[in-house]
């Protein structure tokens, strides 16, 4: 019984912290994958809507082959 108690309290407390993630439908956010990523994908968008090549990126190093970077 003093089992069921604890694991109770353990999902209770994983409910509270988890919870607006698991049923809420809301996400964790880091700012870090933020700032390291958006970049790229609005260069990727502006490409693909102005029809441009997405590949290579002219603003950047004087030149350089996005398609190379590690994201």
């Amino acid at each position: 019984m003093e089992n069921l108690g604890i694991a109770l309290l353990f999902i209770a407390s994983l409910m509270v912290i988890y919870g607006p993630v698991v049923i809420g439908g809301k996400v964790f956010f880091d700012s870090g994958a933020l700032s390291a990523h958006y970049p790229a994908y609005a260069f990727f968008s502006r490409a693909l809507q102005s029809s441009n090549s997405f590949t290579w990126s002219g603003g950047y190093l004087s030149g350089f082959p996005i398609y190379l970077a590690q994201f």
